[in-house]
């Protein structure tokens, strides 16, 4: 299973598997508390909506805390999907499930009898 990033209402950004996701939220569970409230609450909540703030928190934590190889794709992987989208409202991180628009997701074009 996957781990993704969800910008707003966008369709989510696969960011981890299940086990790199796992590996960013130790090495973002020892960051310094006052240093990345943002990244911390993110990855406590699931959320994270001072967008801004988690940028700039993201990037300052990849450099002043480097984690290993493996994490650091993760973390700037997530980062290069946010800082795409600065004015955005929310940052989620879910596992890629969304909400049934309602729409036959097999449909094939074809007219049902």
């Amino acid at each position: 299973m996957s781990i993704y990033v969800q910008i707003d209402n966008e369709e989510p950004d696969q960011i981890a598997s299940n086990w790199g996701y796992t590996a960013f939220v130790m090495w973002a569970e020892a960051l310094p508390a006052k240093s990345a409230p943002a990244v911390r609450f993110l990855v406590y909540h699931g959320w994270e909506d001072r967008v801004p703030l988690l940028i700039e928190q993201l990037g300052e934590a990849i450099k002043s805390n480097p984690p290993d190889p493996d994490v650091l794709t993760t973390a700037k992987c997530l980062l290069k999907v946010i800082a795409a989208q600065p004015d955005a409202g929310i940052v989620g991180i879910t596992n890629g499930m969304v909400e049934d628009d309602g729409t036959d997701d097999d449909d094939d074009g074809e007219a049902e009898e």
